[in-house]
């Protein structure tokens, strides 16, 4: 075998020539190593060669983090199954982006603590836990410190499998939470927020302030960062645009937080956040997410729809498989979907 060091061959016949994707793994052979061979077409061989090229490509490509954030908005809100595309209007473009960036930072520098649990026919809802779940794996594959803060019975039905802190009804401990863990940074993803009135309500304004604890103080006193997630303004973190909400028929949350989310499903904006991690830190960590399997894992311990009040595999009344379906997309979008 000839090399690009080699001589000129004269008139002796050449047998063959290598493929030159497979002329650096020659170089690393030692003068008693074996080779074989297996001949390919020279179709095969522009091939094999195309499809490394398109590979080099996509894994050097720029990708433009404004404009995929943008993309990732719009596409969490283009349903509008409560009226977010148009609460969307109102916040500044790129919150997505900006939310990966402050979770990338704060993840490396400690604790973050993800507060959620909606109450819903004496259980909780799979829309939240199902987007907390995602973040905490997130932040732990980054080196961070998630704990999920929760009250009764999500919390039973956490405890033991993740970091779990408990809030109490009857209590508010939150300078205590705040104290215990120092926070670099706190997320509500689906968390019911204070209304005017200091009460919590759902979506029908019923008030369901005896089945809540207090997760809004520790959102307000802490002097950490502050993510919060909604799709219905009921919401903690809904208190930063009021006017936006005077057009839906709900008690809004007035309680607000340094970075606003909004997505058609509360657990979406999660994937989608996770998305652009993806591209930050250049890991693919929607890879390996099931959603089917922590809707199992939650409706084994008493879950329920939000909308329907039943206990399914589904988030606000959508299968499990439309969430799958949605973070295959964001991979995409992401250039990590080997499919495409």
């Amino acid at each position: 075998m000839l090399l690009n060091d080699r001589q000129t061959i004269g008139g002796y016949p050449k047998l063959g020539s290598v493929l030159s994707l497979d002329i650096s793994k020659l170089t690393q052979l030692s003068a008693t190593n074996k080779v074989s061979f297996e001949p390919i077409s020279i179709e095969e061989a522009h091939n094999l060669l195309h499809l490394k090229n398109m590979q080099n490509l996509r894994s050097q490509r720029q990708i433009n983090h404004n404009k995929l954030s943008e993309d990732i908005e719009n596409l969490l809100v283009s349903r509008n199954l409560r009226g977010m595309q148009s609460v969307s209007a109102y916040l500044d473009k790129g919150s997505y982006l900006r939310a990966a960036r402050l979770i990338h930072q704060c993840a490396a520098e400690g604790t973050v603590l993800i507060g959620t649990g909606f109450p819903v026919n004496g259980s909780f809802e799979t829309d939240g836990p199902v987007g907390a779940i995602a973040l905490y794996e997130a932040i732990e594959k980054l080196g961070g410190h998630p704990i999920i803060v929760c009250d009764r019975p999500l919390f039973n039905a956490l405890d033991g499998h993740f970091n779990t802190h408990e809030i109490l009804f009857d209590n508010d401990i939150s300078e205590e939470i705040i104290d215990i863990h120092n926070p670099s940074l706190i997320i509500a993803i689906e968390r019911p927020g204070q209304a005017g009135n200091g009460c919590y309500y759902n979506m029908r304004g019923v008030d369901i302030s005896s089945k809540c604890a207090n997760f809004d103080s520790i959102m307000r006193k802490s002097s950490c960062p502050t993510i919060a997630i909604g799709d219905g303004g009921n919401e903690i973190g809904m208190g930063n645009i009021p006017h936006a909400l005077e057009e839906l028929n709900i008690q809004a949350s007035t309680t607000p937080c340094d970075e606003l989310l909004v997505a058609d499903v509360s657990n979406w904006a999660a994937h989608g956040i996770i998305a652009l991690l993806s591209v930050l830190t250049n890991k693919d960590l929607l890879k390996n997410w099931d959603n089917t399997a922590v809707l199992q894992f939650l409706s084994n311990n008493g879950s329920v729809d939000g909308l329907t009040g039943e206990n399914t595999l589904s988030e606000d009344g959508l299968p499990s498989s439309e969430s799958q379906l949605l973070v295959q997309t964001l991979r995409q979008m992401t250039g990590h979907d080997d499919s495409v």
